[in-house]
């Protein structure tokens, strides 16, 4: 995977392999997960349940990048994070926007909440923005792109980021837009995915992408808690709780592959090790 990363992708390629099926089932198992979860608890505890499952999402491609051993597999690097991070929020303002265009956005607001519940919605949504843009671009498209060309890997992001989104705003409780309020939601999130995606294909960052995204998201939010704000699921103080800790337990995992990858130790490989070790001792 990572000589066929580390080439020159083309737009059209065929080169099936098991990593990509695997990361399709991560990104589709994980919406399945995640809105079956949201479906199950009430609204008032939806932020919290995002954070967890969210963390086991990200535990999951985590795990893919200490078996492999290289951040850059998933987009998390440092090169063209500046230009990313401009070029990407150009990008999905667009489909804030459009967002904002949709008739049940009709009165929307600049609304800044009580403390507590604002920084419960600053936290939250970059978390979520992080594991949102890790699994679909940095896993999943990447991972596509290198199987099936760049065309394969932005129509996977978007087609499985906008059903993902989709399927949120039916949630109980929520009110998703009718007609053809609901066409252009539609249509406007897979246009803006789709730009996003082309964006990442390019600048190959994963911190660009979800720095982009979530400070869009959250003045997108910040515009929905003003008419639909049972719809806000970030905005939870008590998610407070777990998205702090799982932020942090992330920066940790990164930290801790990287010391790995220095030493040539990786955690896949720490008992086979130890068994070679053993063997050769008793030799």
């Amino acid at each position: 995977m990572k000589q066929q990363v580390m080439q020159q992708i083309r737009w059209f390629a065929f080169r099936p392999n098991r990593e990509v099926w695997w990361s399709l089932a991560v990104a589709a198992g994980g919406i399945a997960a995640v809105t079956a979860v949201l479906r199950a608890v009430a609204p008032e505890s939806r932020g919290s349940a995002v954070a967890f499952m969210y963390s086991i999402w990200v535990g999951l491609v985590l795990a893919y990048v200490d078996r492999k051993s290289d951040l850059a597999e998933v987009g998390l690097t440092g090169r063209r994070l500046l230009p990313g991070v401009l070029v990407a929020s150009a990008v999905t303002l667009l489909g804030v926007a459009g967002s904002l265009r949709d008739p049940s956005m009709a009165g929307a607001t600049l609304t800044i909440p009580e403390a507590p519940r604002f920084l419960a919605m600053v936290v939250t949504t970059m978390a979520a923005a992080f594991a949102e843009q890790l699994v679909f671009a940095g896993y999943l498209q990447m991972r596509f792109e290198a199987a099936f060309g760049r065309l394969a890997g932005i129509l996977a992001y978007a087609v499985l980021f906008t059903a993902f989104h989709v399927a949120l705003v039916w949630l109980p409780g929520a009110v998703p837009p009718t007609g053809a309020g609901m066409r252009t939601f539609v249509v406007g999130i897979f246009v803006a995915t789709c730009l996003a995606a082309l964006v990442f294909t390019y600048v190959r960052n994963t911190w660009a992408m979800a720095i982009a995204a979530g400070l869009n998201a959250l003045v997108l939010n910040l515009y929905v808690l003003s008419v639909r704000p049972r719809d806000v699921l970030v905005a939870d103080p008590k998610a407070l709780g777990t998205g702090i800790p799982l932020i942090l337990g992330w920066l940790f995992a990164i930290w801790l592959t990287g010391k790995m990858i220095r030493r040539e130790v990786w955690l896949w490989r720490i008992v086979p090790l130890r068994r070679q070790l053993s063997a050769a001792e008793q030799q």
